[in-house]
């Protein structure tokens, strides 16, 4: 059986295995790997996707969804549809009511649906695809009522 005395001033400590050379490089790649996972998901929008239903369209790029029980304006990214008042905008938006109102949609965010994914109106800007799998962007620019963004 193995004993161990109590240390003479009372005070238990852990023994240092490694030296603190090795202990602050071991912290400092973790800290530069977490500091990669985090740029990697930003940069490729890997937050999860979000399914909803889109409650209204306000115009050719901008919808109203029910998230999280809130309301929330939606910017629709990739896509850059003619403003209210413009050649087309009326029929931009049209269709998109027609392609969007009242159906269930998924929405990928750049990032995480935070503030940091807002645009200056602070709606929430996301790429949106449809029940069939398409984007909706995609399918806008095929029908001629957009350009890429």
């Amino acid at each position: 059986m193995v004993t161990v005395d109590p240390p003479r001033d009372g005070k238990w400590r852990l023994p240092l295995v490694l030296g603190s050379a090795s202990v602050l490089l071991a912290l400092g790649v973790i800290v530069v790997l977490l500091m990669a996972y985090f740029i990697v998901t930003r940069l490729t929008g890997s937050s999860d996707p979000v399914k909803v239903q889109v409650w209204d369209v306000i115009d050719g790029d901008t919808i109203i969804v029910v998230l999280k029980g809130r309301r929330e304006r939606v910017q629709i990214v990739g896509i850059d549809c003619p403003e209210t008042g413009e050649p087309g905008a009326d029929e931009a938006t049209v269709c998109a009511r027609q392609l969007l109102k009242g159906k269930e949609v998924t929405l990928h965010f750049a990032t995480e649906w935070t503030d940091r994914s807002r645009d200056g109106s602070g709606r929430l800007r996301a790429r949106v695809v449809m029940e069939d799998g398409h984007t909706f962007g995609a399918k806008m620019r095929k029908l001629g009522h957009t350009a890429r963004r």
